[in-house]
Formats: structure tokens, C-alpha cells, sequence
């Protein structure tokens, strides 16, 4: 006995099916895409090491073994692990390595942005935490933080870091 896919439809009723399945169901409830953005960002930057796009990094073994020395939980966000004294600048390194990878890797113009801002993020916290450059561009530095302090999908707290990796910029200017 041939088993059908179908269920006994018409192709031209499967047509309509298709079609309406298809179509753009702009009806109101699109979701902005600077709310995808903040959104993906939030996920990110809550993601730890045992979680999310981490979870099977060729990173992980690194930062577990840097999170032990540092003595931050495993558990720890990324997010706390850039805004925290006690991070290893070894580990923001490692953050930083993975914003580039994510941003690389992406499948998507949300994607790549909001891992940019992990990227960035962990060049200011480096900044501002430990007082060093890991990045080889720090000329433009201060341009991009400017632009993601008026990127309005990005959250206060990294804002924050941005404008004090500005500051930091414009101290290592004056000298």
C-alpha cells in the first residue's frame, strides 16, 4: 500500500495552503528589529559557560579553566564577567575571541550586530577594568563606543561601560 503525504488534498488546495502559509502575516504583531536585537543581546550577555552559544565552544575548556583561577563561578554571565574588577583580563581576552567567532560565524545582520557589541565590549571592560589594550585598532575605539552609546537597543549598564572606556580613551589622549 502507497502511503500519500498529502492526506487525500488537491494540489490546488495544497496550493492555497502554501500560499497562505506564505504569505506576510503583517498584522501587527511583527517584532521591531531593534527589540530582536536587544533581545538577542540580553540572551548573550546571560549566557555562561555551561550555556548558549558557549556550550560547545572550542573556548569553554579555556574559560573554565581561567574562571577557576579567577575564582568566578562557571556559572557567572558573561555580562558579570565584563563588568567585574576581579576578572582575569585573560578571560576578557577569551570573551572577546568569541564576540569575533560569533560575529564571523553569524547567520544574520542581527546576529553579527549584537555580537559586535560583545566584541566591543569586552575591548572597553579591558579598558576600563584592567587598563589594557587587546586589540591592535584602538584608534577607532572611541568612534565605536560613541556609536553604541547611542545605539538604542543596547542595555544601560553597557552603555556605562562604553562611556568610562571613552573617558579612558580621552586620558590616555591628554598624555
Amino acid at each position: 500500500m502507497k502511503k500519500t503525504t498529502t492526506f487525500g488534498l488537491e494540489v490546488s488546495k495544497l496550493a492555497k495552503i502554501l500560499n497562505a502559509c506564505s504569505e506576510d502575516q503583517s498584522n501587527g504583531t511583527d517584532i521591531p528589529e531593534d527589540q530582536k536585537k536587544a533581545e538577542l543581546l540580553q540572551d548573550r550577555l546571560s549566557e555562561t559557560l555551561m550555556s548558549g552559544s558557549l556550550k560547545n565552544s572550542h573556548l569553554r575548556k579555556e574559560l573554565n579553566h581561567l574562571c577557576s583561577m579567577a575564582g568566578i563561578a562557571h556559572s557567572e554571565p558573561i555580562r558579570n564577567i565584563l563588568t567585574n574588577s576581579n576578572s582575569d583580563i585573560e578571560l576578557i581576552e577569551k570573551i572577546k575571541r568569541h564576540g569575533k567567532r560569533l560575529s564571523q560565524t553569524t547567520s544574520s545582520e542581527i546576529e553579527h550586530e549584537t555580537a559586535n557589541v560583545i566584541y566591543y565590549a569586552a575591548i572597553a571592560s579591558a579598558l576600563v577594568v584592567h587598563e589594557k589594550k587587546i586589540t591592535q585598532f584602538y584608534e577607532n575605539m572611541e568612534k565605536a563606543f560613541s556609536v553604541f552609546i547611542e545605539t538604542g537597543w543596547i542595555s544601560n549598564d553597557l552603555k556605562e561601560l562604553f562611556e568610562k572606556a571613552i573617558v579612558y580613551c580621552h586620558k590616555k589622549d591628554d598624555k
